[in-house]
């Protein structure tokens, strides 16, 4: 089944201790917001009872000095020959690979030691979003 969640992808991130007890997560608000939009595209799919495949395309939008400019001959941004297709910046994929596995706990299978093999790409696109694929594996 694949899932396709538009906006930011949201890393996991580090869990922070405080002084007088108590554990977060380093960007708790957006990582929370990110699972739930996670869970609610998964919706009503299917729980899985045994190991899955997990592959997410994590697509960031492109800054503007990807183009050319708009000038009176190119009438729209026109993306540079140079412009690179890999995301080779924070957040590292490991971390954004975390935050959906963790989502996905509960919805699309019990538990995520169940995710037998899994594989992650960054990438930049027009929109950013985050894509979701899981295949049963049993």
């Amino acid at each position: 089944m694949r899932i396709s969640i538009p906006g930011d992808p949201v890393p996991q991130g580090s869990m922070r201790t405080f002084p007088h007890g108590g554990m977060a997560h380093s960007n708790g608000p957006k990582v929370l917001g990110f699972r739930a939009d996670v869970k609610n595209a998964w919706g009503d799919g299917p729980m899985h009872p045994g190991g899955v495949l997990l592959f997410c395309t994590f697509v960031f939008a492109r800054p503007k000095s990807h183009y050319h400019p708009v000038t009176r001959k190119r009438l729209r941004p026109t993306l540079r020959p140079d412009a690179p297709f890999a995301h080779t910046q924070k957040p590292d994929v490991d971390k954004l690979l975390r935050g959906v596995m963790d989502a996905l706990t509960g919805s699309a299978y019990a538990d995520d030691c169940q995710v037998v093999q899994v594989g992650g790409l960054k990438v930049w696109g027009i929109e950013s979003s985050t894509i979701i694929d899981v295949e049963d594996r049993s």
